[in-house]
């Protein structure tokens, strides 16, 4: 059996405040000693397993918008969907028109 870890050791380790690891010690599990509470690093390390977040597969793919703007308004058909650099496209084409309509107007 590895030594059970206090509080201020899982503190540290996961760069964290004291406070903090008392607040989440029902999600990493604890041992009760009377008065104390300590950790088994086994369950410390699970823990950091759990709290691990990588790209998903929706993620991976580029994030699509539920409604395309341009297209509100026009009836009979739902909304298709838009890429987040569609988005960015048609904002910076928009800019783009808004600063040539200014420059005109100052001409």
């Amino acid at each position: 059996m590895t030594p059970l870890m206090p509080p201020s050791e899982v503190a540290e380790l996961l760069a964290i405040s004291e406070r903090k690891v008392y607040a989440i010690k029902h999600l990493i599990g604890y041992v009760a000693l009377g008065g104390n509470v300590r950790f088994e690093r086994e369950a410390v390390d699970a823990y950091i397993e759990s709290c691990k977040r990588g790209p998903s597969r929706e993620e991976q793919q580029k994030w699509v918008s539920r409604f395309d703007t341009a297209h509100l308004g026009e009836g009979g058909s739902s909304p298709s969907r838009v890429s987040a650099a569609d988005i960015s496209e048609r904002l910076s084409r928009k800019r783009k028109q808004s600063s040539s309509q200014r420059s005109e107007r100052l001409n």
